[in-house]
């Protein structure tokens, strides 16, 4: 049976796969360390059978056929415990599964795909106003109101960092007593002057980003001005 030193050595290649693989490194986020340690486990240890089968077809081979090839021989010789050598090996395979994942998986995608499967419907909100580039009003909990599409961080990677970036169209407050909506801000016009006249102004639109923590946000809705209009109207008759 492998000495414990020796199951170690794949489970900590395991927890490096886990928590910096595009494949897991997101979900990994969101698990307690419980879950981690055993992905950890199931994943060094998965690359461990994997290269200790390897190993062992090279000792047979050892034995049937005089002419191993001499690394495998100056391995053994090498280390003080021939059964390291699979342990090892596995830590090989994992290094080269996570650079490989990490090349051909999109980040992004992997972040989408986290949000579609826990299917929150803060995160689901936020998620499709980026995607589709459209309007979302955000209410917080001082009242105040920014209406805007999201532009970055709709997902939580660092569990310190618990924000969005909006970048804001129009901005207000809800009555504190009917809690109808005031707009007092509105961007769009500057925004329209900043691009059609940069040299005139030492801003970018960019620049008018708001960062929103999660943990501030009340109310999370898709917007669209023309319904919203259409409500005003109404509501005055």
């Amino acid at each position: 049976m492998p000495a414990l030193n020796t199951i170690l050595i794949p489970v900590l290649g395991g927890f490096i796969f886990v928590k910096y693989s595009y494949l897991t490194r997101f979900r990994a986020v969101r698990d307690n360390g419980y879950v981690i340690l055993f992905k950890s486990a199931v994943v060094g240890l998965s690359f461990y059978g994997f290269s200790f089968l390897l190993w062992r077809a090279a000792i047979l081979d050892e034995y049937a056929n005089p002419k191993i090839p001499e690394w495998i021989e100056f391995l053994h010789d090498f280390l003080a415990h021939p059964e390291l050598l699979p342990a090892l090996l596995s830590l090989v395979f994992i290094g080269t599964a996570l650079t490989t994942f990490n090349y051909i998986l999109d980040k992004d995608e992997m972040k989408k795909r986290i949000i579609r499967q826990d299917d929150d419907a803060f995160e689901m909100t936020l998620l499709k106003s980026f995607e589709r580039n459209s309007e979302v009003l955000i209410t917080l909990d001082s009242r105040k109101v920014y209406m805007g599409k999201v532009t970055d961080t709709y997902f939580c990677v660092n569990d310190e960092i618990q924000s969005i970036m909006l970048n804001p169209l129009s901005s207000g407050y809800r009555d504190s007593i009917n809690f109808k909506i005031e707009f007092t801000t509105y961007y769009g016009e500057i925004y329209k002057q900043i691009i059609d006249k940069p040299e005139e102004f030492d801003v970018k639109v960019s620049d008018f980003s708001v960062a929103i923590r999660y943990d501030k946000i009340v109310s999370v809705s898709p917007f669209d001005p023309k319904t919203y209009t259409k409500f005003r109207e109404l509501g005055t008759k």
